[in-house]
């Protein structure tokens, strides 16, 4: 973040880009110095997500962006991905909240699909991508391009203790949260 304009390498092509909106209109503008491409999204209809313009944006570079293969995990070994994960309240502030309130990342697993729900949030499945790796979608629009990634981390014992989320497009979804125990009264 620099000035206002936030900065991130994104699929390849460093972006330079910021975004806005007011009830009814949004606008978001993306410059890739490198290409000597910039690339201006105005919409009176603020259902629209303005990272399409990134999209196409990345698209116009070379870069365009591409979901995750998936694959299929084995059941077993779900169980130890399950837990509670603490968000920082500095990632807390940028993302969700601005209150005090502790917010966390809790994954379930049902029969051979996990599951995160944020604190006061819904409910998504996580799909497998590699070993340690899940994606969950973040939106339905735009051809399914927007999704986050979890990349569960282990300690040298082999034991899950943590979680690498990111989101493509978004830095300030990028964020690590440690495994934490809760009291049963605290959990959803």
């Amino acid at each position: 973040y620099g000035f206002g304009w936030l900065i991130n390498d994104d699929n390849g092509a460093k972006m330079i880009w910021h975004a806005g909106g007011i009830p009814g209109f949004l606008s978001m503008v993306i410059r890739l110095p490198e290409q000597h491409l910039f690339v201006t999204l105005l919409s009176n209809n603020e259902s629209v997500s303005p990272y399409i313009a990134m999209l196409i944006a990345l698209s116009a570079a070379g870069h365009p962006m591409r979901r995750p293969i998936t694959i299929k995990p084995d059941a077993k070994p779900l169980k130890d991905y399950v837990g509670v994960y603490e968000i920082h309240a500095l990632d807390v502030e940028l993302v969700a909240d601005f209150s005090s309130k502790k917010m966390y990342d809790y994954v379930t697993q049902k029969n051979d699909t996990l599951f995160v729900q944020t604190t006061d949030g819904n409910k998504t499945p996580l799909t497998a991508i590699a070993k340690d790796t899940f994606i969950s979608l973040i939106s339905s629009d735009t051809a399914s391009f927007f999704y986050r990634t979890y990349h569960f981390t282990r300690d040298p014992q082999g034991k899950v203790n943590a979680i690498r989320v990111e989101a493509p497009l978004n830095m300030f979804m990028d964020r690590t949260e440690p495994k934490v125990d809760l009291p049963s009264s605290e959990k959803p």
